[in-house]
């Protein structure tokens, strides 16, 4: 025999029931309509890092360092660069293959760790292709910014020059890698 108390229970339970399948319906609902929304949206890709050159350039009184150089740009570049040709070789340039050398293997030691400490502080992500690029950039760039550092030292003896050029060139890279780090998207 059926109670009157047990159609009541059966009764709340059916209607506790109804208004989970109503909440949960209207979850659905919701979900359905963002995802319709995020579909709306372009696709967001970081597959390949763009960037402008000119936001890549470190300017200091004594010269600019700049990463990623496009061909175009090279001619305003140009102006900077110290001119060593008709020049008689003094001391202070034969310190240019020691101190390429110094520079190069400064590079080679210790620019990894550099990205990745600013990576670190910076929040940034940098593919591993994109870290070589970087190396080539600097490298190709050393002659000239050593020279230009040579040419600015002309009345110091040898011997603090290249102390000077060599910790001028290590303070360059490294401001040129935080800026440069600082402009690649954060990473989520």
């Amino acid at each position: 025999m059926i109670r009157l108390q047990d159609i009541q229970t059966l009764w709340q339970y059916i209607q506790q029931q109804q208004r989970q399948i109503d909440s949960l319906t209207k979850k659905v609902q919701t979900l359905q309509q963002e995802i319709v929304e995020l579909k709306k949206r372009p696709p967001v890709s970081v597959d390949k890092i763009e960037y402008s050159f000119d936001q890549l350039k470190v300017e200091t009184l004594a010269g600019t360092l700049n990463i990623g150089l496009s061909p175009s740009e090279l001619s305003g570049i140009k102006d900077y660069a110290v001119n060593a040709q008709g020049q008689n070789p003094t001391d202070h340039q034969q310190l240019l293959p020691p101190l390429l050398d110094a520079s190069n293997r400064f590079i080679d030691e210790n620019l990894h760790r550099l990205i990745e400490t600013y990576e670190g502080q910076l929040q940034r992500s940098i593919a591993p292709e994109m870290k070589e690029h970087i190396k080539r950039d600097l490298t190709k760039q050393l002659p000239e910014r050593i020279g230009f550092y040579l040419n600015q030292c002309k009345e110091e003896p040898p011997e603090v020059v290249k102390e000077k050029v060599l910790a001028k060139i290590k303070a360059d890279i490294e401001q040129a890698l935080a800026i440069f780090i600082s402009k690649i998207p954060e990473m989520e």
